[in-house]
């Protein structure tokens, strides 16, 4: 499939006959039982470019290669699966954080310390399952991008397990510059909720660009979103 041998399709998707036919299966993982039938997440891509990767003895990292290194590039989905009835239930696309265009990059290896869990073979796990909305259940995953070393956007997907559906979550802001929703709100789902359920982080750039921000978020079981609210920090 390709020189680097890194993709792999897994037993769960090879039963799936529904995905396009330039679909490549970049991960999946099993979902844990939670009142629902049997699911799992795929994330997969179309017609994947692979960049070019050198050694680790030869790799020169910047700081997007934190979130990058050695990827795949493409036009790139996640998707939840019904194994049993062998059907795929809905997809979600993964667009590129700051244009919106239908392409994202995947990291296959990572040679910088960055958000992603990586193994010690320099292999990051893409699909590493969490408890982000703190439900008790570990269904959602993070994705990461940092285009500059002070910007890292980040974002959330998970099984809704109340509308049965692999969701994007949304995160509805509120700074001094004005409120909005966002989709990839920036250093977010890089930081560790504190046991109150709270996420306390802040958001940095050069001297002289945005003043810094120091940030609270919450999640909003209702509405299966989260609230973000930053404050200028002098």
């Amino acid at each position: 499939m390709t020189s680097a041998g890194v993709l792999l399709v897994l037993t769960l998707t090879a039963q799936v006959p529904v995905l396009p036919a330039a679909a490549v299966v970049l991960e999946e993982r099993q979902l844990p039982s939670n009142n629902h039938p049997p699911r799992a997440l795929v994330l997969w891509m179309l017609s994947p470019q692979p960049s070019e990767c050198p050694s680790a003895e030869d790799y020169a990292p910047s700081c997007p290669d934190e979130t990058r290194g050695c990827y795949w590039r493409g036009p790139t989905r996640v998707s939840l699966i019904d194994p049993v009835h062998r059907r795929v239930i809905n997809t979600v696309n993964i667009t590129e954080p700051v244009n919106g265009e239908d392409s994202f990059d995947v990291p296959r290896r990572l040679y910088s310390n960055g958000p992603y869990h990586v193994d010690h073979d320099h292999r990051p796990t893409i699909l590493w399952l969490r408890d982000y909305n703190h439900d008790g259940v570990r269904t959602e995953f993070a994705l990461f991008d940092r285009e500059t070393c002070s910007d890292l956007f980040t974002a959330l997907f998970g099984h809704s397990s109340r509308q049965d559906r692999v969701i994007q979550y949304r995160v509805r802001t509120s700074d001094p510059e004005g409120d909005g929703d966002i989709m990839w709100p920036e250093a977010l789902f890089a930081t560790s909720r504190r046991r109150d359920g709270v996420w306390r982080y802040e958001l940095a750039w050069p001297p002289g660009d945005v003043p810094c921000r120091k940030c609270e978020a919450r999640y909003r079981p209702a509405d299966e979103a989260f609230d973000a609210v930053c404050r200028i920090h002098r």
